[in-house]
């Protein structure tokens, strides 16, 4: 069985998708916190709030309550809603190419706090000049920038006569690499993450800004509502929040813990759901390539497949089965606050062990893959791994699981594999897994039969002059 699923195969249109996003809001009728943390005065989010013209953006909407809806009524500065390319862990994503911008009219509500916190995830495709992914202003003589540098380094800062902020390390966010970026700033203390490990710390402290009334997205806003012609974002950005306090551990750990969900990012610490206090994955032992689906009602999380954004051969799992985007997916978790997470230990993903009780299937990865089930998870998901993991073991692989991560060498069960299908061009082994064994998957692997690679003949051209009357006609005279 083979298929392809990197492009959509029926008719639906742009603005089906926007409607379909909007029924799937509907069905989250309660109050939603990014994280469910309250206090949050911006949340712009690629899968929720986007009016399309075609393929390109005229309105953002803010899915806070204090306004500042993204606008662009000129065709030519819209960015582009990435809805089947360029996606974010199968989410959509809006697409900027250095001279597209949105900005929202001046507000009467005023967002200007001592304290705040931003959190963003994004890519960059260039790092020519400074590039802003968001700015808020209520003149030119105070503005705030939230931007990449040309040396590819995450910049907060405020000009307010002068230029003062708080930086990255030069090359600490590459190109065409998607980030989960964090500040974290109140006077005397700024801190800056990458899916939530802290990368620069500093005791700066900016001038307290009297008024914010007006926020550009991808462009550095100036005074009278007009935008200055630099500083325009180039790459694709999925969602951007900031709150109007310097928020705490626990609640930093949230929002990034939302955000890794659904995006597909590695933190070093344990994930949280939005109630602060239900860890939906223990990073002990096996705190690599983590990813996950899940619900979680008060964040407005609905991620229904997903992979780790990291490099290397990854692991696919999706309920029923994959398709283009998250939203195309027709698989449904029922129940809120249900996740189940994946990462996997430091083992070699192209070495093998031995393995007992499972006939043929003798061998298999040493990489270890756990699983965490967060409030009864029970839907068929499908397990997929890419084909070239496997090209060098000649053979076919099989998904094993068992309760615990001995077991895998002495007491796994195996399901084979039902073919082969295409996840963005790449080809993988997909596995299918009833509801009822994801119980007993508390770990697993991919193991393979001890069929070795065939020989290959090795033919050496010989002079004949130099083979002695002994060594002629294949005996010895």
């Amino acid at each position: 069985m083979k298929a392809t699923i990197n492009k959509i195969k029926n008719n639906l249109s742009t603005g089906c998708l926007f409607v379909l996003a909007l029924l799937f809001a509907g069905n989250m009728a309660q109050a939603q916190n990014p994280g469910g943390v309250t206090g949050h005065n911006l949340w712009y989010k690629a899968d929720g709030g986007v009016t399309t013209s075609g393929a390109l953006v005229s309105q953002w909407n803010n899915q806070s309550s204090s306004n500042f809806n993204q606008l662009q009524a000129t065709s030519g500065n819209r960015p582009t809603f990435n809805s089947t390319t360029s996606l974010f862990n199968f989410n959509p994503t809006l697409g900027f190419t250095g001279n597209d911008y949105m900005k929202s009219i001046f507000e009467s509500s005023n967002i200007a706090s001592t304290s705040n916190s931003s959190f963003s995830v994004q890519n960059s495709s260039s790092n020519s000049g400074y590039r802003d992914i968001y700015s808020a202003t209520s003149s030119f003589s105070n503005v705030y920038e939230y931007r990449l540098t040309p040396s590819n380094s995450l910049e907060y800062g405020q000009h307010f006569g002068s230029f003062t902020s708080f930086i990255s390390p030069n090359g600490s966010l590459a190109l065409n690499t998607q980030y989960l970026s964090s500040t974290i700033y109140t006077p005397g203390s700024a801190n800056i993450y990458s899916s939530g490990t802290s990368i620069a710390a500093a005791s700066t402290t900016l001038t307290s800004p009297t008024n914010i009334t007006q926020i550009g997205v991808g462009v550095r806003v100036s005074s009278s509502g007009a935008y200055a012609t630099d500083f325009f974002y180039t790459g694709n950005i999925g969602e951007i929040i900031r709150f109007n306090t310097n928020l705490n551990t626990t609640q930093r750990q949230q929002v990034e813990s939302y955000l890794a969900i659904k995006y597909g990012h590695t933190l070093p610490y344990n994930y949280l759901a939005s109630d602060g206090t239900t860890t939906t994955y223990t990073v002990a032992g096996y705190a690599n390539n983590i990813a996950g689906i899940g619900r979680d009602d008060n964040t407005a999380l609905l991620q229904k497949q997903s992979k780790s954004v990291n490099t290397g051969s990854q692991v696919v799992m999706a309920l029923g089965t994959a398709a283009t985007t998250n939203l195309l997916n027709a698989g449904t978790i029922p129940t809120d606050k249900q996740f189940f997470v994946w990462g996997n230990d430091t083992g070699s993903a192209t070495t093998t062990s031995t393995i007992t009780g499972l006939g043929t299937v003798t061998l298999r990865l040493t990489r270890v893959w756990k699983t965490q089930n967060t409030n009864g998870f029970d839907q068929q998901i499908t397990v997929y791994y890419p084909v070239s993991s496997f090209t060098a073991f000649g053979t076919t692989p099989y998904l094993i699981y068992a309760t615990t991560a001995a077991l895998l060498n002495t007491g796994a069960t195996a399901i084979a594999n039902s073919g082969t299908v295409s996840i963005n061009g790449v080809s993988n082994y997909a596995f299918t897994v009833p509801a009822s064994r994801l119980g007993n998957m508390n770990f697993f692997s991919f193991g393979i039969t001890n069929v070795p690679l065939p020989t290959q003949r090795t033919h050496v051209l010989v002079n004949p002059s130099t083979i002695n009357s002994s060594q002629q006609n294949g005996r010895v005279k």
